[in-house]
């Protein structure tokens, strides 16, 4: 069975979820290296996402990734280019070079729906890159990424997890798709939310479980097939509500899970 990641933005364990990636939104009002001092608490194995944005140096750059050293439960280093990446003078791999490889492993994004991204994986890979984070997998667009793993050197090392969407609401995911097209890539998703929420609480709960469980076969598939697919990274994992009112149903991020891999 692969392995689970998480994305987590707050410093909560779910059972069943081994290690987390700390992200750094831009409009995110709590800071990554809090939220990851909190969460090591709890979780032994965590990735800290590190953007280019805001840097104007490397020498910059590695202070922050100093901060970052002082705890001992980040394992990992995700480097990512980051919204509004025109503000900062560092490219992605420079920041990737940056890393201290004898302190931390270096992860990097596959955004597999862009052009020539077999080539960026590889300059990626050597600035010391061995991880890859993927986009939201879905049934459109999970040629795209067999594609980019096929046309990566055979003698190219690296592992890959796939990312899993538990979506939001029909409206939420209307808004991140509108913003980032090529995180959330299917058309037809919004229209599947937004008739079952029409249904009631329960159809919108189920039918957010199918859509997550849907991509996780599709990983499981690519993973047969691949062996440098190594985990299914989950983007959303979150507790939710459904519905309104009395027709409103709470579920942890636990249930949620649970839920998904029944």
């Amino acid at each position: 069975m692969l392995s689970l990641s998480a994305e987590a933005s707050t410093a909560k364990a779910v059972s069943g979820i081994k290690s987390y990636c700390v992200p750094h939104y831009y409009h995110s009002k709590s800071s990554p290296l809090a939220v990851a001092q909190r969460l090591s608490k709890i979780c032994k194995d965590i990735t800290y996402t590190q953007v280019c944005r805001g840097f104007k140096s490397i020498a910059v750059a590695k202070k922050a990734l100093a901060a970052a050293a002082k705890i001992s439960s980040i394992t990992t280093v995700f480097c990512v280019t980051g919204d509004n990446a025109s503000k900062s003078d560092v490219s992605i791999f420079d920041l990737i070079r940056a890393v201290d490889k004898r302190r931390f492993k270096v992860a990097a994004a596959v955004v597999f729906t862009r052009k020539n991204e077999a080539a960026r994986m590889v300059r990626k890979i050597e600035a010391g890159a061995t991880e890859f984070y993927t986009q939201p997998v879905f049934p459109g667009n999970i040629g795209a990424l067999v594609s980019v793993l096929q046309r990566l050197p055979p003698k190219v090392l690296c592992s890959v997890r796939i990312g899993v969407l538990i979506p939001f609401s029909a409206a939420a995911c209307r808004r991140i798709a509108n913003e980032k097209p090529g995180f959330i890539s299917d058309k037809t998703l919004v229209e599947r939310l937004a008739a079952a929420e029409r249904k009631g609480h329960e159809a919108a709960y189920t039918e957010t479980a199918k859509i997550a469980q849907e991509a996780m076969t599709l990983a499981g598939e690519l993973a047969e097939k691949s062996s440098k697919v190594a985990g299914i990274h989950l983007y959303g994992l979150t507790g939710r509500t459904f519905g309104k009112g009395k027709n409103m149903t709470r579920v942890t991020a636990g249930q949620l899970l649970r839920r998904i891999l029944h």
